[in-house]
């Protein structure tokens, strides 16, 4: 009996079979890059929205779907956006019935799942073993800062799903497509990217139409693309879901520049990450071999094509554009590994040369990505718990020791976590979902820089008190203005998270707890520290001050800095270094902490340890300048 053969460029793409026992090898050596890409996922996180899944998750399953917004003050009473309620019930049962391992253990089978569906896609089109495991390393370096229990780890294996089931149809295999049809009704009540699985059955539908004898599945993928766009309709909204109503608001969104998940690709901050090294290996395989991964399928090529822009235009998509990338690459290598050159009367040929270049570019392509992971090992603590210097753990818990309430002016990355810890009883003003109205938001962006809206914002909710987070960026002076009013008095302060409350309405936590000094905008702290200097008691209240804030809170990368380079300033060394190495330990990547511990050492009389520190601070644009100047001084 013959095998069954496909339509129109099946037979060009298919060819014989690969050996049993190579077909044995080839699924061990899969299986053992599943579990790699598994077990990468299990980390500790600080992913902040992890919090609002959960929140949100807990009060659908104990109050149902919401007829109204009540999960934040700035859109209270508005209709509800839902499209993600689906992942935010699903998460919170895991989390329910497993706790953080069964959430570990969600992102890792995620994971898996998507590694599997890239390598499938690999085999599909014929690459070969070696150059797809040579690619997956710089592939899991790239997708490993993307693996947090966000929905978006679901849209990617969603994407790997629908891109696999037309693929396997379109070389000739048995057309299963029709399957997909419930997977599009669960995707769209688990997130916006569903619009994503029409895209891809009109794009196999349109390269369908090129190719001879195709009408018949030509119909069948525009049907089913048709058919997959009205199954999103199955929803708790099915207007909102169909309008893609949460791209458009995004789209518009006044607040859009705040958040950096949405920032594109850039030279400075990216030239040296895993996604730079992925974009030039996509560039020499095109060179080395984009006619055999055009020829191995076209539509393919071109998702991957799509998937890599994307992740340039959104740091949100990298992990998308990794593994969609992964399989049309490998393919470009070839289906067999290059064996040489051949040579001719003439020598070797242009063609075998540049196919010869297959394997060092993998090579080095593999090394790069496991140099990658093992250097940022360290930000990628292992275990299953979040890492909870990323929210307002200690600013929260004293919130509702004091029996803070009224409205609240938070940090909208902080939303979540209020939401889940304080309960619906105290809603947070906003959170990650950036909902109000448009005037609302843009006031709410203009208050950071503005304090003509600062005051309109507080004149017209009343804050009674406000969580936020610590100034990361000079352009957010929000924290400041707060701390420069005298009706307002930050009562609490650690890495995590800033407490700020009402004089008039809590005079005597104000007056008790109030901080005199320590302004949390860096600018600011250093003119008073400079004024310390000068004058004793002005230094010894502001070193009270920051330790007051190390006593209080574990995470006290700032307090540290600050009494770091107030003892370094004042002539004690040891001291210094000693709040310095805690820095590193709780903040590894501050910045000019390694220049600073480079002159610590130097006070002691180490020039060895000044040199390693020295060193490692001309990784630091802004010190370079001064770390050359002090090896050099350190040379003589």
């Amino acid at each position: 009996m013959t095998k069954r053969r496909g339509h129109g460029d099946a037979a060009a793409t298919a060819g014989p079979p690969p050996a049993p026992g190579a077909s044995r090898g080839r699924w061990i050596a899969e299986i053992l890059l599943v579990l790699v890409a598994a077990l990468l996922a299990v980390y500790r996180t600080r992913e902040r929205d992890f919090w609002f899944h959960l929140a949100a998750g807990r009060s659908i399953v104990e109050q149902g779907l919401p007829a109204t917004e009540h999960w934040c003050l700035a859109a209270f009473g508005q209709w509800p956006w839902l499209g993600e309620w689906l992942y935010h019930v699903a998460l919170y049962i895991v989390r329910g019935f497993g706790g953080d391992a069964g959430v570990a253990l969600w992102r890792a089978a995620w994971s898996g799942l998507a590694m599997a569906l890239a390598l499938a896609l690999a085999r599909l089109n014929r690459a070969s073993l070696c150059a797809t495991a040579l690619v997956v390393p710089l592939v899991l370096a790239v997708t490993r800062t993307r693996l947090a229990a966000r929905p978006e780890q679901v849209t990617v294996a969603f994407v790997l799903l629908f891109l696999f089931a037309f693929e396997h149809a379109r070389k000739g295999n048995r057309d299963r497509t029709a399957w997909l049809l419930p997977a599009g009704i669960a995707w769209a009540n688990l997130h916006p990217g569903w619009i994503l699985g029409p895209l891809i059955a009109a794009l196999y539908a349109a390269f369908a139409a090129l190719a001879p004898s195709t009408r018949r599945r030509v119909l069948r993928g525009t049907l089913l693309a048709l058919a997959l766009f009205a199954a999103a309709a199955v929803s708790p909204q099915p207007l909102d879901t169909l309008s893609l109503r949460l791209m458009r608001d995004v789209g518009a969104d006044p607040m859009v520049g705040t958040i950096e998940e949405l920032r594109p690709w850039g030279w400075a901050e990216d030239r040296t990450q895993p996604y730079a090294g992925l974009v030039l290996l996509g560039l020499a395989a095109a060179a080395l071999g984009g006619r055999r991964a055009w020829r191995a399928s076209p539509p393919l090529t071109l998702a991957a094509l799509a998937g890599l822009a994307a992740g340039l235009i959104s740091y949100r998509f990298r992990g998308l554009g990794a593994l969609a990338t992964l399989p049309v690459v490998a393919a470009a290598f070839g289906p067999a590994w290059p064996r040489g050159p051949k040579r001719t009367e003439s020598g070797v040929t242009a063609r075998d040369f540049v196919r010869h270049l297959a394997l060092p570019v993998l090579v080095v392509t593999a090394l790069a990505g496991v140099t990658w992971i093992v250097a940022d090992a360290k930000y990628f603590p292992p275990g299953v718990t979040p890492i909870e210097d990323s929210v307002p753990v200690r600013a929260a818990a004293l919130a509702d020791s004091l029996g803070l309430d009224g409205p609240v002016l938070n940090t909208p990355w902080y939303g979540g976590y209020l939401l889940w810890v304080r309960g619906e009883r105290h809603l947070p003003l906003q959170d990650s979902r950036y909902l109000g109205s448009a005037a609302f938001r843009s006031r709410f962006i203009r208050a950071r820089l503005d304090p003509a809206a600062l005051d309109s914002l507080l004149t017209e909710w009343r804050f009674t008190h406000a969580i936020l987070e610590p100034p990361m960026d000079p352009r957010d002076q929000l924290a400041r203005q707060l701390f420069d009013r005298p009706d307002w008095a930050l009562v609490f302060a650690d890495d995590a998270g800033l407490l700020f409350i009402r004089r008039d309405l809590y005079p005597t936590a104000a007056a008790t707890l109030g901080y005199r000094l320590m302004n949390p905008d860096y600018g600011e702290l250093g003119a008073v520290a400079a004024r310390a200097q000068a004058d004793s008691a002005l230094r010894r209240e502001l070193v009270a001050e920051l330790e007051r804030a190390r006593r209080e809170s574990p995470w006290d990368a700032r307090a540290s800095l600050w009494l770091g380079l107030l003892a370094l300033a004042g002539g004690q060394p040891r001291a210094a270094l000693g709040h310095f190495d805690r820095v590193e330990r709780l903040a590894p990547i501050t910045p000019g902490l390694t220049l600073r511990q480079g002159l610590a050492h130097e006070g002691l009389g180490d020039a060895d340890g000044a040199r390693r520190a020295y060193r490692r601070a001309l990784r630091d644009t802004t010190d370079a300048a001064d770390a050359r100047a002090a090896l050099t001084r350190l040379g003589r």
